[in-house]
C-alpha cells in the first residue's frame, strides 16, 4: 500500500461501510488525532473492527463485530460497544507498537508473493488483519494475512482483551 492509499483505495471500503466506519486516511491533517484500528477478517467467523483513541486526557474503545463470516458474506453490523480505559492500557498498547515498529514495518505482506523458483507461503482460511495508526498528522496502515510477527500479534490481541468483546483468541487465527 502506498501512503497516499487509503485503506478504501485498497479494497476495504466494502468494510468501512459495513462497520459505519470512517476512512482515517481522510481525516490525517487532524494532528492532534491518534487513533488506531484493527480490522480482523477470520474466514469462518464474525470479523471485527477494534479501535483505541485518544480524545483528551480520556482514551476511548470502540468495539464492533458482523453478522456474519469474514470468507463468505460478512454480514451486517451486529455488536457495537464503547467504554473508556485507564491511562495504564493506553500506555501499554503504544509500548506494544513501539515494540512491534508498527511504523517501520511494510504496508504489504510479501510472505505470500511467488519466489523466482516459484514458491511462497501458503495459509489456508486463515485471517487478514489490517491494523491502520494514525498519529501526529502520520497515517500508517499493515495488512498481514495470518500474521505470524509475534510482536505485531500482541498488538491485535491486546486490542481484543481490552475490547470487552467475547471472543475467544483462537477465533483470531
Amino acid at each position: 500500500m502506498d501512503a497516499a492509499e487509503s485503506v478504501a483505495d485498497w479494497g476495504y471500503d466494502v468494510y468501512l461501510e459495513l462497520f459505519q466506519e470512517p476512512d482515517l486516511l481522510a481525516s490525517a491533517s487532524k494532528e492532534s488525532d491518534v487513533v488506531y484500528r484493527l480490522f480482523a477478517i477470520p474466514t469462518f467467523t464474525n470479523p471485527l473492527m477494534i479501535k483505541i483513541e485518544r480524545q483528551g486526557a480520556e482514551y476511548l474503545v470502540t468495539s464492533k463485530t458482523l453478522s456474519g463470516q469474514g470468507g463468505y458474506d460478512p454480514g451486517h453490523l451486529q455488536v457495537v460497544r464503547k467504554h473508556f480505559i485507564a491511562p495504564r492500557d493506553w500506555h501499554r498498547f503504544q509500548d506494544l507498537l513501539r515494540k512491534a515498529s508498527f511504523w517501520l514495518l511494510p504496508s504489504e505482506d510479501t510472505r505470500f508473493q511467488l519466489s523466482s523458483k516459484g514458491g511462497g507461503l501458503v495459509c489456508l482460511d486463515g485471517s487478514t488483519w489490517l491494523l491502520e495508526g494514525l498519529e501526529n498528522g502520520q497515517y500508517h496502515a499493515v495488512e498481514r494475512y495470518c500474521p505470524e510477527l509475534p510482536k505485531f500479534e500482541y498488538c491485535g490481541l491486546f486490542l481484543l482483551k481490552i475490547s470487552r468483546l467475547e471472543i475467544p483468541y483462537d477465533n483470531m487465527y
